[in-house]
């Protein structure tokens, strides 16, 4: 190339980057965003393993956190009395609504809001939730809060990222050993149950997952949750 060409092809503006179209949901058609943490789980196989994992009985009430486009909670409502689930989308909500209705269920209750500030049901048994990243610390500090506050729940099962949920099941003097950890141990027994690979989710993320269970000791430490974590922060 001439040294004239060299010049000109500096002179040029760069080219833009195309924008990544988002991922849509397979069933749905909606569309899905990375950057929000919107992994939805789609593998039936797993989703079906997920919730016999609960072990549901017909007179539980079940909370969810993301409800997604209901590809869980569908499988919630005919084993469980009530399920209520609270999405931070109104489309996510509508959607698992509308899926709800067209097939006869009346026990559920969704909200649209922010799960780290709406309140929790004031009862619940069990707790099934594909945690986003971002609030899964803050959404088991609540879990275990509620231990400390004399409404406890049966067990929660939870869809954690596979690193995540390595730190909190850690021993003492493990590198992941944390505060997180700590209150764990404290408040509820913790359950490693399976991994799950990145294609079971749309769109696919870059990690793997991990399911566990937590079930309150009881009895329960006779512990105040919040002045117990202020003294170890």
């Amino acid at each position: 190339m001439s040294r004239s060409c060299l010049r000109a092809s500096r002179l040029l503006p760069l080219r833009k980057p195309t924008p990544r179209a988002p991922k849509l949901h397979p069933a749905s058609g909606l569309p899905l965003s990375r950057a929000r943490g919107q992994h939805l789980l789609h593998n039936k196989g797993v989703i079906h393993r997920f919730v016999e994992a609960a072990d549901i009985r017909s007179s539980d009430a079940v909370y969810e956190v993301g409800c997604g486009t209901g590809e869980v909670t569908m499988e919630l409502l005919p084993r469980a009395r009530k399920v209520y689930t609270v999405d931070l989308e109104s489309r996510m909500v509508e959607e698992t609504k509308s899926r709800a209705q067209s097939a006869g269920f009346q026990n559920m209750e969704a909200r649209v809001g922010d799960a780290l500030r709406v309140e929790m049901p004031h009862r619940f048994d069990v707790c099934v939730s594909n945690l986003p990243y971002k609030i899964s610390a803050p959404i088991i500090f609540r879990l275990l809060r509620r231990i400390s506050e004399g409404r406890p729940w049966r067990s929660a099962v939870l869809m954690l990222q596979r690193e995540f949920a390595e730190r909190l099941l850690s021993d003492p003097g493990e590198k992941g050993f944390s505060r997180l950890a700590l209150n764990v141990r404290l408040f509820a027994k913790a359950v490693r149950l399976f991994d799950v690979k990145a294609g079971s989710f749309v769109p696919a993320p870059e990690i793997h997952s991990t399911v566990i269970r937590l079930e309150p000791r009881i009895p329960a430490p006779e512990v105040d949750f919040n002045e117990w974590d202020a003294m170890i922060r």
